[in-house]
């Protein structure tokens, strides 16, 4: 019982660091992102993929993380679309959907991320492309570089460091560069 409180907590502070990293208003202002409900939920996706695949392959304890994480996350998305008024019947399936989708996006990170030099890039600003401007544009090239740099900076990180969310992003918070 400790121990899951432990893990729910850390995986609750990972997750709202995550949302918070997502709030950084060069996502939006120079990587052209779309500011609404949707580009906003692209950002926290695509950042939550990142830390998803940091956590995969490791032991037992990086797979409890993950999925505290990943509840922390649908928690806060079954918390975000009551208040902003879908009933409470449609919530479960929205949820439904939405999980899907993040669990779609976390594949073609997660291959457009196998790649190296120029074959790296192009995967990974073709996925950006479909999952974050939804096919409306191509990305910045400083978003696809700043997705690189995160998933090294992760790859650093310990589990431990991950746990208690306090250097995740510390070095990577962004200030239009």
């Amino acid at each position: 019982m400790f121990a899951n409180r432990i893990l729910t907590q850390a995986g609750t502070r990972l997750y709202e660091a995550i949302v918070m990293q997502a709030r950084q208003p060069v996502f939006y202002q120079r990587d052209g992102v779309a500011d609404d409900v949707d580009g906003r939920w692209d950002i926290i996706v695509l950042h939550a993929c990142l830390v998803f695949l940091r956590l995969s392959g490791g032991d037992r304890k990086h797979t409890d993380l993950a999925q505290a994480v990943w509840d922390a996350m649908m928690l806060d998305w079954d918390a975000n679309l009551r208040e902003m008024g879908v009933g409470d019947l449609s919530v479960g399936k929205r949820i439904k959907v939405m999980g899907r989708a993040a669990q779609g996006r976390l594949r073609a990170y997660d291959e457009a991320l196998k790649g190296e030099g120029d074959a790296l890039t192009q995967n990974l600003s073709q996925a950006l492309a479909r999952n974050v401007y939804r096919a409306r544009r191509e990305p910045t090239s400083a978003l696809v570089a700043y997705v690189i740099q995160l998933r090294d900076h992760l790859a650093k990180q310990s589990l431990a460091s991950l746990m208690s969310a306090k250097a995740p992003f510390k070095e990577l918070v962004r200030r239009g560069a």
